[in-house]
């Protein structure tokens, strides 16, 4: 439907032939005046027409209408001339609105030509739309968001009332506040109290309020609107602060040589104590992070005031920042500086060495990174320690102390060479310790002095020899001994130590659950039921005849609970260890069994041995696998007839692969003037080393010769060592190999 407004409408016509013209009737409306106060309209109507084309109404028996809500107007005309507009009936009344503002009306008019028989009938419409009238006051407000900086703080609220007439209930209510004013015109102001803060959710910045507009005419209420604001917290006045930041070196190394506020880097410990508050009443502190070169930490906070301290060692920044948040989310941030200098802990590498194998001195070389410098009122530099021990001593002695410069500034590298002042036994292992500091750090390297091997030694006992053997004496068949005895102590000092080869593997003996790790050591576990729960660990073959340190039981052994046991090939019992390690004497190539046992009713749980057989002129005792990868073979054939050609062989195949040191040595007591002598090594069939044949020319007394072969091996490969000699007197040959890596069988 249309809207009336305030110029003229037209809401129907009707045009009628008469004569020799026309007329036209027209219905219109125009929209006088509002009266907002009273919720009303004043509307004019009026029914017209205009004839055409020289047209004319006749005067006789002629009827007009003009008709709208609810009333009708009549109105009779006698004559109407051509081309001219003639208002038959005009009506202006008030028209009550709707109580929410809204209002139409309707608008008829018809005519009726009684000389001529013609009407118009009606002509018109109903529900034609007033333009609503504005009823309740819409209230606004200001400013938004209000910001609660004072005491009390003004929020305006005004009104678009539609009549000067109206008056307003306004109330304002925000958290706990809450005040209502009446009788209202245009606008007033509200003071919100500070106060309202405390109504705030802890973590929120803003709370929402209402203000409620009641619109009245008089004492009749017209409506009510809403309108909604927002308070703020003031971050100027609630918010968190951030103290003065202390900062201080806690490594006592830099902080006695550095001024304050100096750190160096990589080696200075950073501490920073931090002061943290708010302002206000109505803020608590939340968290805190602090942000430090490759650093950053978050601490969780709570109250109104609170102190932190941050920790960071070997700084590597030369500033920090603190970011502080309250529970409202506002922030603070503050940085502090300090003068960083550069710096670069010390490393240090070292070897050692004996210049001369039998001498007591020796030589060292130290080198490593350093950094060159002026810290405070001092110049970095180098102050190297040298300390040692025996391997098998547990504290270092014999200081010798050496003043070392650093050249250049910013990184280097330094090296020292050093002959120690101190006496070091060739036949014994050391442990060197070279400690290396400047003015911040201290770098250590420890080095290892192995013993120094004579050629040759001997004592009341034994003669040991390290090196080439040329026999060229009726004893070389002891001579050929004490060779084996120098290989047997390199070994054992080269850390082939334990002599017994383990061939037991996991089982359950009466009860008791026995099982290895790698490196052979035995787990026990278990009750011993129906008899002494044992197992045979292994055996080894002495090439010596000397002293032997068995060892290897745990401690608080006994005869009655559990022990070791070593027996000769006979079953004769040469020792029990019962934690402690027992001294056996072992006779020349003899074998001896090991044997773990748990005595009947001796309940262990988890218990572990390390059984090991050392030379007792080995004095660690610290456990290393049987066997260690290295082994001994050795053989000898004697002829048994003085004369005629004799020939030993001797031959074993490797399992696995590894490496083996072979020798054959062949040897006649007479000298014969039409004797020879061989010795020849040879690998699946192939000849690898062979002596030069030897004839009576080429010797004055007994006759010998030897040979000896390096060659790697591969698992199923043959070694075959044969010695031949001719004619007369007592011969024989002597066979040894070390093995590597593998065994022979």
């Amino acid at each position: 439907m249309p809207t009336l407004g305030y110029e003229w409408q037209d809401f129907g016509s009707y045009r009628l032939q008469y004569g020799a013209g026309d007329i036209t009737f027209t219905v219109s409306a125009i929209l006088v005046e509002q009266d907002i106060a009273n919720n009303r309209s004043k509307v004019r109507r009026e029914w017209w027409y205009v004839v055409h084309n020289g047209g004319w109404i006749a005067s006789s028996d002629t009827q007009h209408y003009l008709t709208g809500n609810g009333w009708t107007e009549a109105a009779y005309w006698n004559s109407g001339t051509s081309d001219t507009y003639v208002v038959l009936l005009d009506r202006t009344d008030w028209i009550s609105h709707n109580d929410d503002g809204t209002g139409s009306f309707s608008c008829w008019g018809a005519t009726w030509l009684g000389g001529i028989g013609q009407e118009t009938g009606w002509v018109g419409q109903d529900g034609i739309s007033l333009p609503t009238i504005a009823r309740a006051s819409v209230p606004t407000v200001s400013p938004i968001p209000l910001t609660l900086s004072s005491t009390t703080n003004t929020l305006t609220v005004q009104t678009n009332r539609k009549s000067d007439s109206f008056t307003h209930d306004l109330t304002c209510s925000i958290g706990s506040f809450s005040q209502t004013k009446t009788g209202i015109g245009a606008s007033t102001t509200f003071g919100i109290p500070k106060t309202v803060l405390a109504n705030f959710s802890a973590t929120s910045k803003t709370l929402a309020g209402t203000i409620t507009c009641v619109t009245k005419n008089g004492s009749t209420t017209v409506g009510t609107k809403t309108a909604t604001f927002t308070a703020q917290i003031d971050t100027t006045s609630e918010h968190p602060n951030i103290g003065t930041i202390t900062v201080q070196d806690t490594n006592t190394k830099t902080s006695s040589v550095l001024s304050s506020g100096q750190f160096a880097y990589g080696i200075s410990t950073l501490r920073a104590t931090i002061p943290l508050t708010v302002t206000g009443s109505y803020t608590q502190l939340a968290s805190a992070t602090v942000t430090c070169g490759s650093k950053s930490q978050t601490y969780t906070l709570s109250g109104t005031s609170q102190t932190i301290t941050f920790n960071f060692n070997k700084v590597n920044a030369s500033s920090l920042k603190v970011t502080v948040k309250d529970k409202r989310g506002t922030t603070a941030t503050k940085t502090k500086s300090w003068t960083l200098l550069p710096y670069q802990s010390l490393t240090a590498t070292a070897t050692v060495g004996r210049p001369s194998a039998t001498g007591s001195t020796v030589v060292g070389q130290v080198s490593g990174v350093c950094y060159g410098g002026t810290y405070g009122s001092q110049t970095n530099s180098l102050t190297i320690k040298v300390t040692s021990k025996l391997r098998s001593a547990s504290t270092y002695g014999n200081l010798e102390t050496y003043a070392q410069s650093i050249s250049g500034t910013g990184q280097t590298t330094y090296t020292r060479s050093i002959t120690l002042s101190h006496s070091f036994d060739y036949s014994q292992e050391y442990d060197i310790r070279f400690e290396v500091s400047d003015l911040f750090s201290t770098a250590v390297y420890i080095c290892r002095l192995t013993q120094g091997l004579p050629i040759m030694s001997w004592d009341e006992n034994e003669v040991d020899v390290w090196g080439n053997l040329h026999i060229h004496s009726r004893t070389s068949p002891t001579v050929y001994q004490n060779v084996l005895d120098g290989v047997d102590a390199i070994l054992a000092h080269s850390g082939n130590k334990n002599l017994i080869n383990c061939t037991s593997e996991a089982s359950t003996v009466r009860g008791v659950a026995f099982s290895f790790d790698s490196w052979y050591r035995v787990t026990a576990t278990g009750t011993a039921t129906g008899g002494n729960a044992y197992i045979n660990y292994g055996s080894f073959t002495c090439q010596s005849a000397r002293k032997y340190i068995f060892s290897g039981c745990p401690a608080n052994g006994s005869g009655n609970t559990y022990y070791l046991q070593i027996q000769d090939s006979s079953g004769t019992v040469l020792g029990n260890d019962y934690g402690n390690g027992v001294e056996i004497a072992c006779g020349y190539r003899q074998t001896y069994k090991v044997f773990v046992i748990i005595n009947n009713g001796a309940t262990v749980d988890g218990l572990k041995f390390s059984p090991m057989v050392r030379d007792s002129r080995l004095a660690s005792d610290s456990f290393v696998p049987s066997g260690q990868g290295m082994h001994v073979y050795t053989d000898t054939s004697t002829s048994t007839s003085t004369t005629g050609d004799f020939t030993a062989e001797f031959q074993k195949t490797a399992v696995g692969a590894g490496f083996l040191i072979v020798s054959i040595s062949c040897i006649s007591d007479t000298y014969n003037s039409y004797g020879s002598q061989s010795a020849k090594i040879y690998k699946n069939g192939t000849l690898i080393s062979a002596s030069a044949s030897r004839y009576p020319s080429d010797v004055t007394a007994e006759m010998g010769e030897s040979t000896v072969a390096c060659v790697a091996v591969k698992n199923g490969d043959t070694i075959k060592a044969s010695a031949t000699i001719t004619k007369y007197g007592t011969r024989q040959a002597f066979f040894s190999c070390l093995a590597i890596g593998c065994v022979l069988n």
